[in-house]
């Protein structure tokens, strides 16, 4: 199945992975130990938090050029007021 939602990537197991983004390193070999302890009964809900965080953070993504935070400005406002003179 194709998704158009954009999902983070495996982290390698390396420590320069680890010192580039600690949290998504942590939560990914986490979710690995506690698969083997709890007998893989922890990796339904630990993959339905993993596509529902995917799934808020593209919603978050596609809200940010409407309400207007910073750094963040859609294609069509900026084509409007290039063609506004005063």
């Amino acid at each position: 199945m194709v998704s158009s939602i954009k999902y983070e990537t495996i982290p390698k197991f390396s420590l320069k992975s680890m010192k580039s983004s600690p949290i998504k390193f942590f939560y990914f070999y986490l979710g690995i130990v506690l698969g083997i302890l709890t007998r893989g009964k922890i990796i339904f809900p630990w993959f339905v938090i993993f596509i529902l965080s995917g799934a808020i953070r593209s919603l978050i993504n596609t809200f940010k050029p409407i309400l207007g935070f910073a750094g963040t400005t859609s294609s069509d406002e900026t084509e409007d007021f290039q063609d506004f003179d005063i």
